[in-house]
């Protein structure tokens, strides 16, 4: 999605006056990290600074006014991530883990009185997989998925009790089918049909907002998470022979799971094939990638019935980009290049590259990212890496925007962007900037030591801190 166009005086004109700075201070301390945590209701916001003495949190309002700021100790050293919040009655509420996620925590950062408080708890999970935690009225659900036996844990925290409400979510027996037509547990679904080992390990899923553009890293990942109203989709890309939907409803403490194949090349085992799945409006988009040609299928996930096909070959011209074939390779945009032909995405998906595929809609068109990733060093902090304390799939909080931005942030790939109708037609048009474009190109002159991405109600934040200038600085961007 992210497109590299030339600087036109219009485009700098429009982003000139489309932020506003909403606060600045100076700090002598050196900020590590910047995480923010914003109550969706009354859009108070609190901005965690971590530095080497310890955390200065602020709390501000909807109108990003500081209201309150205090100075603490740093957190326990053994709880490296911070998996959930909940922010009420100017206390923030944050759940800690440590690197396996076996230990658990709660910090209070209490405004009124000005102090920090932790209180770690009786509670570790059992022969379990953490998969992702998120916040729901006032509530933090983990949710976990039990190594034996076909079941889904879905864990209630209460910052009043030393364990968490433990509610299981069983799958009947054949809910789960692999390749060879055998039974299989929701856990086996995880590893992959294809490497089905004990010690195999299996990734946290990447959280996926469908309101803000997703990078072809975040994409490519074959376990993906979408929250929703009541609760959350998973899609899991398990080699390449299926995807399978497990739609879980929190409100219901229920899931229902769908699979859907992947049509194979003739030749199936003397064929190299990539593939890869993204969920938009309750739409499964599927896309797959061998030697000859690749094949997008939209399906309906309400019917399970095929929508529509596209396909192209990888000889032909490409009739449904609507941009150039770029070559992006991290640090924003300091590397880029333009491929000419679709047979060099071919060449570098199928090489050395994992497929991605990306959706949003915008003007009543969708906007169709497809391209290949590959993993660079970095300077940047993204989340696989695991050095930031949001080293944890985070839905339902708005902390996830932030390892969405950076993510999009740090990129290596090779990618196109189409436009489509409701009906899948390709549309013609230029591929406008996005938000995150329009912050990089505003930000490109900034010295960055520290970053993160935020939204309160009908606008985004972004905020940024400068070490060699001793100051961080939060400024406000409308929504697109």
């Amino acid at each position: 999605m992210r497109i590299i166009l030339a600087f036109i005086a219009s485009l700098i004109f429009q982003i000139s006056f489309a932020q506003e700075e909403v606060y600045k201070e100076s700090t002598t301390h050196k900020i590590d990290e910047i995480i923010s945590v914003v109550d969706e209701e009354t859009g108070q916001t609190v901005l965690l600074n971590f530095h080497s003495n310890g955390i200065q949190a602020n709390l501000f309002n909807s109108e990003f006014k500081k209201l309150k700021s205090i100075e603490v100790r740093s957190l326990p050293y053994k709880y490296s991530a911070l998996i959930g919040f909940q922010l009420q009655e100017e206390k923030l509420l944050v759940l800690m883990t440590n690197d396996n996620r076996r230990n658990y925590a709660f910090a209070t950062f209490d405004f009124n009185h000005g102090i920090l408080s932790t209180k770690e708890l009786d509670f570790k999970l059992k022969r379990e997989h953490y998969l992702a935690t998120l916040s729901r009225n006032n509530k933090i659900y983990m949710v976990s998925a039990a190594k034996k036996g076909s079941q889904m844990n879905i864990y209630e925290f209460n910052a009043n009790q030393a364990e968490p409400f433990k509610n299981e979510i069983k799958f009947p027996e054949d809910t789960f089918i692999d390749r060879f037509d055998r039974s299989v547990d929701f856990y086996d679904v995880l590893r992959g049909s294809e490497n089905n080992t004990i010690d195999q390990v299996i990734s946290e899923p990447v959280v996926i907002n469908k309101e803000i553009p997703s990078s072809i890293e975040e994409t490519q990942v074959p376990f993906k998470l979408y929250p929703h109203q009541d609760g959350f989709k998973l899609s899991i890309d398990a080699g390449i022979d299926y995807t399978t939907i497990v739609d879980v409803s929190i409100k219901q403490m229920s899931a229902k799971a769908q699979k859907f194949d992947y049509e194979m090349p003739e030749e199936k085992f003397g064929t190299r094939m990539k593939t890869n799945s993204f969920i938009y409006e309750n739409k499964l988009f599927q896309f797959s990638l061998d030697t000859e040609k690749a094949k997008l299928k939209l399906i309906d996930l309400d019917s399970g019935k095929l929508y529509k096909e596209l396909v192209f070959d990888r000889e032909d011209e490409l009739k449904i980009a609507n941009t150039p074939i770029v070559q992006l390779g991290g640090n924003g945009f300091k590397q880029y290049r333009e491929l000419e032909t679709a047979n060099q995405f071919f060449r570098k998906t199928l090489n050395d590259a994992e497929l991605g595929i990306g959706v949003i809609e915008r003007d009543g068109l969708y906007e169709i990212t497809f391209g290949n990733f590959k993993a660079i060093e970095s300077n940047y902090f993204y989340m696989y890496n695991g050095n930031s304390l949001l080293g944890a799939a985070i839905a339902g909080g708005l902390s996830a925007l932030a390892n969405q931005f950076l993510n999009y942030r740090v990129t290596k790939s090779v990618q196109f962007t189409g436009l489509f109708t409701k009906e899948m037609t390709h549309a013609e048009g230029e591929v406008k900037a996005n938000i995150f474009d329009e912050i990089f190109d505003f930000s490109e002159e900034f010295r960055i030591d520290e970053e993160t991405f935020f939204q309160i109600k009908d606008h985004y934040y972004y905020t940024y801190f400068d070490k060699k200038q001793g100051f961080y600085s939060v400024y406000k961007f409308p929504l697109n």
